[in-house]
């Protein structure tokens, strides 16, 4: 999910979870933030700028 600009039900699809929905609530749960805050986090964290 950090990598990537597939959605977040796409990406729920292909590791296990009923759906996007799912995978939200245990990120949220896991982290503490949510998939799009998660996302923007990390990618600032990976940009070669930074």
């Amino acid at each position: 999910m950090k990598t990537t600009d597939q959605p977040v039900d796409e990406i729920a699809g292909r590791v296990g979870f009923a759906g996007g929905t799912s995978l939200r609530e245990h990120l949220r749960a896991a982290v503490g933030v949510s998939s799009l805050t998660y996302r923007r986090t990390l990618r600032g964290a990976l940009s070669p700028t930074h």
